[in-house]
């Protein structure tokens, strides 16, 4: 059996101040000052020691002879000093763990806001496409038309970039419109909720997640008022009851049949198609 350990002096840095005194001298921020945790670590040598458990007895005796006071956390401790540096080490691990879980959560953090960022940045990459597509549809009406009608050229025809560049100009685009919104060139939102039933920020939302069929909702009664016509009564009504239920079922998917949601996406449709597609 291994000689009794010497009492040391060794002690880390946590308990310091505490080591060598009577458990009522700790004060404890849990109040614990008349509960102490008696503990005790050795590593004993078997040879020739057959009886392990009374090895055990003899070698957790001689550790308690060679106890100190200490701390861990706000408990108090009485054990050796090689049990008492084992906690200092394993409270500063905990530490460090916490620390590091801290971190990871502030990188988790980070991470979804970049993730959100390009999100953002990748919606406004599109719509600026989606923008550039509609302007250079305008200029090439611009140019078959002065060929058409200023030149006099007999070959021009009503061209198909006529006629793309004539819906760029003319019909409804909640999407792009709205992104004037977004960059401040445009500050009448009340004009914008009268032509397409949302606010801008909304119909960019519904862009981001993908929901073109609530904006072709948007559109085509966008379309229709602005080449002036009148909106039939019941278009108008069943395109209202979609807004509404756009807006209570907000995130949901409109082609879905059996929801509020589409059974009013496919009735607005069975309208507009009836009294608007002639």
């Amino acid at each position: 059996m291994p000689s009794p350990n010497k009492k040391t002096h060794r002690q880390s840095r946590s308990l310091d101040s505490v080591q060598g005194k009577h458990p009522a001298e700790v004060k404890s921020k849990a109040h614990l000052e008349n509960e102490v945790d008696i503990i005790g670590y050795e590593r004993a040598n078997t040879t020739g020691n057959p009886n392990i458990g009374l090895l055990a007895q003899q070698t957790m005796q001689d550790v308690m002879e060679n106890a100190d006071y200490g701390s861990t956390g706000y408990r108090v401790v009485y054990g050796n000093a090689l049990e008492l540096e084992l906690l200092s080490e394993r409270e500063a691990l905990q530490a460090r763990f916490g620390s590091l879980e801290g971190d990871v959560k502030k990188l988790k953090t980070r991470v979804n806001t970049l993730t959100t960022e390009v999100g953002t940045l990748t919606t406004e990459v599109e719509v600026l496409r989606e923008a550039s597509i509609g302007y250079r549809q305008i200029r090439n009406r611009f140019l078959d038309v002065y060929q058409r009608d200023v030149i006099g050229d007999p070959d021009a025809r009503w061209t198909k970039p006529i006629g793309l560049g004539n819906a760029a100009a003319h019909n409804g685009d909640a999407v792009v419109d709205a992104y004037l919104y977004q960059l401040g060139e445009r500050q009448d939102t009340t004009l914008f909720v009268e032509i397409y039933g949302l606010l801008p920020e909304k119909v960019l939302s519904l862009r981001r997640s993908g929901d073109f069929s609530s904006i072709a909702v948007l559109n085509a009664r966008a379309t229709v008022k602005a080449k002036g016509a009148e909106v039939p009564q019941d278009v108008e009504q069943v395109w209202r009851q979609y807004i509404m239920k756009l807006e209570d079922e907000w995130g949901k998917t409109p082609t879905d049949p059996l929801s509020a949601l589409g059974r009013a996406y496919y009735r607005f449709w069975d309208i507009y198609n009836t009294r608007c597609k002639k």
